[in-house]
């Protein structure tokens, strides 16, 4: 099983459109392959500056590839856990969105609330998690709520293949 590791970033928005509408506020996402069913199996959250009592929420929903929408860093391939695994993952991530995501409704797997002075990690045996489709859709991590302030907040991401 060959494993991969990314990580994005965002600048916590001023505001965050709410449920429907969050995909304009994208962290981090994985685009898959038509060749492989990709597992997402760990995540981890944090905010970086001056750290304050504000709030986010982050909410992980599926999307279509043809509904990705257009992100800062794009279908870039992951890096291997394992020296001796292929250079370059066939799933894709992308992180920083510039233009909206339209997601899938009713589509959320993953979601947490946090403060931006903590931090988060999530795990899951490297084959089970967050499974994508043998497609070219994908999972993005979006905010949903934020109670103010403007942090960076980083995401990393591994998955497997």
């Amino acid at each position: 099983m060959k494993r991969y590791a990314a990580e994005g970033s965002q600048n916590t928005p001023s505001t965050a459109a709410g449920a429907g509408a969050e995909a304009d506020a994208g962290i981090i996402s994985l685009d898959g392959a038509t060749t492989v069913r990709p597992h997402i199996y760990f995540l981890s959250v944090n905010t970086e500056g001056t750290p304050g009592d504000q709030q986010y929420s982050v909410l992980g929903m599926r999307y279509t590839n043809g509904n990705k929408g257009t992100w800062g860093t794009n279908s870039q391939s992951g890096e291997p856990m394992d020296p001796a695994d292929p250079a370059a993952s066939l799933a894709k991530w992308n992180a920083n969105t510039t233009a909206a995501t339209t997601v899938t409704a009713s589509s959320s797997v993953w979601y947490i609330g946090m403060n931006n002075r903590a931090t988060y990690s999530w795990s899951e045996d490297a084959e089970r998690g967050i499974v994508l489709d043998a497609t070219t859709d994908g999972v993005g991590f979006f905010f949903v709520s934020v109670t103010g302030g403007t942090s960076l907040v980083r995401m990393s991401m591994n998955w497997s293949e």
